[in-house]
Parts: C-alpha cells; structure tokens; sequence
C-alpha cells in the first residue's frame, strides 16, 4: 500500500496529538516525553523523515518556551 506524502505526515500527527487528549489524564506525557516514547517505536509504524521534522518542531518549541 503507498502512503501519499500528506498521508503520513498526517498519520505521524495524529498519533502524537492522541497523547494530549485528556488534559486532566494523570498518565499525560509531556511534548518531550512524548517524542521520547514515539523514538523508541521509530522503524515501525512512522515514517522516519516525517518524524524527524516533527521531533525538530517539538524540540525548538520546548527550548523557546524555556526561554520565554
């Protein structure tokens, strides 16, 4: 089966934004955390390179938001 481009940036998206649906979830992972936990499954249901721009986004806006 191919995945267009959209599908699965969109794919990697939806899986990291699941972590943030219940905010009252005592289990809630942090954005880094949950890039961490999404690393140690890389090879396996995400796309690598689409992975990485979103670890880059996630990593750039955790460092901004220390220094804000």
């Amino acid at each position: 089966v191919k995945i267009s481009p959209l599908g699965r940036i969109l794919g990697v998206a939806d899986y990291y934004a699941e972590f943030f649906k219940e905010p009252e979830d005592p289990r809630e992972l942090k954005p880094d955390e949950a890039i961490e936990y999404m690393e140690m499954l890389i090879g396996q249901p995400f796309n690598k390179e689409v992975f990485r721009a979103l670890k880059n986004i996630v990593i750039k806006a955790t460092v901004l938001k220390s220094v804000g």
